[in-house]
């Protein structure tokens, strides 16, 4: 029943990307006149922006600095940079690894008893996956549709809990139309990693093994360098996950520590956790985005996950070159 599950998602996800290149180069003799060049234009801004004649081909180069506080770890800040590639309007290529330069855990030294928590203290200095992203997008459609498939290696550190150790994959498919200054948005994917769904938010935990995610929302942009986003969000498990909590620091001794404490969450108890469907989440987030030129964009977002009664805030900016710099949303 579970291996069913998993095949029925994957076969929608590519049902619907399937469908949607197909409208978008279904009709080449309406991307040649001038009412269709309109309508793709209203339907994808993105592409809009460029200037007249502007190819579409070329390289951007951003990073970003974020910090990250949850209501479970604290503050930790992490730097992600990476380069891209568009061959044309429709595909593009993107690789790049996040570095944490702080984040908090327990110290694997102590052992906790009945009810409490050790102290969190900080660690420096860690890898993230490296991660390789195919975009692509259907601006002829009128739904604006786009999809981007993830890969990561597993180049990060396992000690913590930042890397699973093994090879993951996500498939996100997004669908947006503009109504004047109001973006009504949807999204729906598959993949095997929590990591993977929402780079803006770092939880206090990895889930490694099937996961379904599903997200809806608006966005809208004032006051010309502003745009808020607002939006729903449920992450589904399918069949067993394992679970690599980041609360754990690396021991010198090697030891694998447990709070014993029944009432926390089971990120919080152990290392590493396992059992079906668990950490199913779900909530609501907000982001605030700030475009400070063509270059620099500041960013703050909120996410409340009600399942897991957990608070997470982000602090960031990003430095955004080449290419997508032309476009106002800095993507």
């Amino acid at each position: 029943m579970k291996t069913f599950r998993c095949c029925v998602v994957v076969l929608l996800s590519a049902f619907v990307a399937l469908t949607c290149f197909a409208q978008s180069v279904s009709g080449p003799e309406a991307a040649n006149s001038s009412v269709s060049t309109s309508r793709a234009v209203s339907s994808a801004p993105a592409v809009a922006s460029n200037p007249a004649g502007a190819s579409d081909r070329g390289f951007t180069f951003s990073s970003n600095f974020s910090g990250n506080h949850d209501s479970s770890s604290g503050w930790s800040s992490v730097i992600d940079s990476s380069v891209r590639y568009d061959f044309s309007k429709i595909f593009g290529v993107e690789l790049g690894m996040p570095y944490y330069l702080a984040h908090n855990g327990y110290s694997s030294t102590v052992v906790t008893r009945l009810s409490t928590n050790p102290p969190l203290v900080t660690t420096y200095n860690a890898l993230g996956d490296m991660y390789l992203k195919l975009h692509f997008a259907a601006p002829e459609t009128s739904f604006g549709y786009s999809a981007t498939i993830t890969g990561t290696a597993p180049t990060g550190d396992t000690s913590s809990g930042i890397s699973t150790g093994r090879p993951t994959f996500d498939l996100n498919n997004h669908f947006e139309h503009s109504f004047a200054f109001l973006a009504p948005f949807a999204e729906l994917g598959i993949g095997d990693s929590s990591a993977l769904i929402n780079h803006r938010v770092r939880r206090p935990y990895t889930t490694l093994g099937p996961v379904s995610h599903y997200k809806a929302g608006a966005s809208f942009d004032f006051l010309k360098f502003f745009n808020f986003e607002g939006s729903a969000y449920e992450d589904l498990p399918i069949g067993d996950q394992k679970v690599y909590s980041h609360l754990f620091l690396p021991s010198k001794t090697g030891r694998l520590v447990r709070t014993i404490n029944g009432k926390t969450r089971r990120f919080a108890r152990a290392t590493v956790d396992t059992g079906q469907g668990i950490l199913e989440d779900n909530g609501l987030s907000s982001i605030l985005t700030i475009n400070v030129g063509s270059h620099i964009a500041l960013t703050g977002s909120y996410e409340r996950s009600l399942r897991q009664s957990m608070d997470t805030v982000a602090l960031g900016m990003s430095f955004t070159f080449g290419r997508a710099a032309q476009k106002p949303s800095g993507q």
